[in-house]
């Protein structure tokens, strides 16, 4: 059933004041009833961003995150009907509002990356995979890389430090977040530059991982590492790498 035009305007004017009751009134409303549901709206956003964004939260004061959940509240507009996407607005917001130059903290950003990433990977979409085979060489088979992934760079090693720790070590750090098809848990894999570029490359195109780490390698101006065959077993068992293309028929 569609509502009347008055209906839709007193439903805006109440959102708008429980986004910000500074600056809507609602008319014909019991004024002293209006705060009861700020605070339960409220109350269902921090504790979404505390949910997601556990380590910020116990790091920060209780105050000092409330505070930034209310800037976050009353002047950012969510582009997603969803409440688990909400959380992902909040650290585009903090980029956009330079949340770790007001709060003094240059590592905050990607610390809020970080907390981000184990859940928007977790609720990606299943992608299909090639068809693979058991075994595989990596100079003339194609290595299919685990499509349920995303991979970072973080100017703060906040993933493997403390934040405090991190901050006194900016430099270029890349790390691939990814679902494991099978357990579905989220892991994270810190990568060498030389390694980070040659999954870009996989993503970008098939090819096997000789010829990935090749072109890494020449972009980089940098040798290949001596311990690539480690590495890609290491990935294979841990669900980095699905596996191995099986050749057409």
């Amino acid at each position: 059933m569609k509502l009347r035009p008055e209906t839709v305007l007193a439903q805006k004017q109440l959102a708008t004041y429980c986004l910000n009751a500074a600056q809507q009134s609602v008319p014909d409303t019991r004024v002293e009833r209006l705060p009861v549901y700020r605070r339960l709206v409220f109350n269902q956003v921090i504790n979404t961003l505390k949910r997601t964004y556990p380590l910020t939260a116990a790091i920060f004061s209780e105050e000092i995150f409330k505070e930034m959940a209310e800037e976050f509240f009353s002047r950012h507009e969510c582009h997603s009907p969803f409440l688990w996407r909400m959380p992902e607005d909040f650290y585009k917001y903090a980029v956009y509002a330079r949340w770790h130059e007001k709060y003094s903290s240059p590592a905050l950003l990607d610390l809020l990356l970080l907390e981000w990433l184990e859940i928007d990977v977790f609720m990606m979409p299943d992608f299909a995979i090639p068809k693979l085979k058991p075994q595989g060489g990596l100079a003339e088979d194609i290595l299919v890389l685990n499509p349920h992934h995303r991979l970072n760079h973080f100017q703060y090693p906040v993933f493997s430090r403390s934040l405090d720790d991190a901050t006194k070590t900016p430099g270029n750090y890349f790390l691939v977040t990814y679902r494991h098809m099978e357990t579905l848990k989220v892991r994270f894999m810190s990568l060498p530059p030389i390694y980070a570029l040659a999954i870009e490359s996989l993503n970008k195109q098939p090819q096997t991982w000789k010829m990935a780490v090749s072109t890494a390698s020449t972009l980089l101006r940098q040798d290949i590492p001596q311990h690539g065959l480690e590495f890609i077993e290491h990935a294979l068992s841990c669900g980095l790498f699905a596996g191995f293309a099986a050749s057409p028929r």
